[in-house]
């Protein structure tokens, strides 16, 4: 990757991979949602996968429904945090917690639904991320690479 200057590896996790349990390290490697964690002991590559998915949200204001918004999918559950965004997540405002659910549509289209608002916000923040870097070359929203 041109370009790369640094890899951040994430302390021991447990991956499983072909029916086995296996310490791992998985790297973070920036501008990219490649995962592909790692023998911790041995350094051979247990697998490799794309983290991003592409759910669907309602909007209110935005369209036309439904749109394509970048969400994380973790084991059977989807979440509306950014997996190429850093720090880009939607949560519910009165519990803090980011929406996660068991499919990754999202929203109603209806403007009382809270997720529908997400729907709207995640849209509009990830094309404006976007238009940052294409058009002035910003990393990111604040232009550390974070939103």
């Amino acid at each position: 990757m041109a370009g790369l200057r640094r890899i951040r590896v994430t302390p021991l996790v447990r991956s499983h991979h072909r029916g086995l349990t296996k310490l791992a390290k998985s790297p973070y490697i920036p501008r990219t949602s490649l995962t592909s964690p790692f023998d911790a002991g041995t350094g051979k590559v247990l697998d490799s996968y794309d983290d991003v998915k592409a759910g669907t949200g309602n909007s209110q204001w935005n369209g036309p429904s439904p749109l394509a918004i970048d969400t994380t999918a973790s084991g059977s559950s989807y979440s509306l945090r950014d997996p190429n965004r850093p720090g880009l997540s939607c949560a519910d405002y009165s519990t803090g917690s980011v929406f996660t659910k068991s499919s990754d549509s999202w929203g109603t289209g209806n403007a009382s639904s809270k997720e529908t608002g997400c729907v709207d916000v995640m849209w509009a923040a990830q094309h404006e991320w976007n238009m940052l870097k294409d058009w002035l070359g910003r990393n990111g929203h604040n232009g550390n690479g974070g939103s």
